[in-house]
């Protein structure tokens, strides 16, 4: 009995809706048509009243300001390239180059705390020799592997022949 009851329960919504809107469709089409083409005046039913045509108007330039700024906002995004900005530093480890420039107090701290000048250097190294040029590539034979790294486990790949 449920199901009937729920059938029904979906049932009568639609039809009392299918019901209405196919008789409205049919006093549209009858009876209110021929009541308006009887005012005679159908030429004055069709133009625009000025408000609409204000409206209409204003909505349209506001379509076209609309399409130039997102041509802009394109051509700028398409254009501009981001880089990162830098953390922001404190400037107290300037010592007395800064004086005139204020330090803000909300800043975070660096990283290693004061920062603290470098020493001068007190004596000069003698300047190191120029690094030689690397040895040219071979494949036959292979070089040694690089320092740090297990020599090659692999056997050297074999070459194709024909038969």
């Amino acid at each position: 009995m449920k199901i009937v009851t729920k059938t029904c329960r979906d049932l009568v919504p639609k039809t009392i809706m299918f019901l209405m809107i196919n008789d409205v469709k049919a006093f549209i089409n009858s009876e209110l048509l021929a009541c308006l083409y009887a005012t005679g005046d159908t030429q004055n039913m069709m133009e625009e009243s000025a408000d609409e045509a204000i409206k209409r108007e204003e909505m349209l330039r506001m379509y076209h300001a609309c399409k130039e700024a997102l041509k802009i906002i394109g051509d700028v995004s398409m254009a501009t390239v981001s880089t990162p900005t830098p953390a922001p530093l404190r400037g107290d480890w300037m010592g007395s180059s800064n004086l005139g420039t204020p330090i803000s107090s909300n800043a975070p701290p660096s990283p290693g705390g004061l920062r603290r000048n470098p020493p001068p250097p007190s004596s000069r190294q003698p300047p190191q020799p120029p690094r030689s040029a690397p040895a040219v590539p071979s494949r036959p034979g292979g070089a040694p592997p690089p320092p740090g790294r297990p020599g090659g486990g692999l056997p050297p790949p074999m070459i194709p022949t024909r038969r």
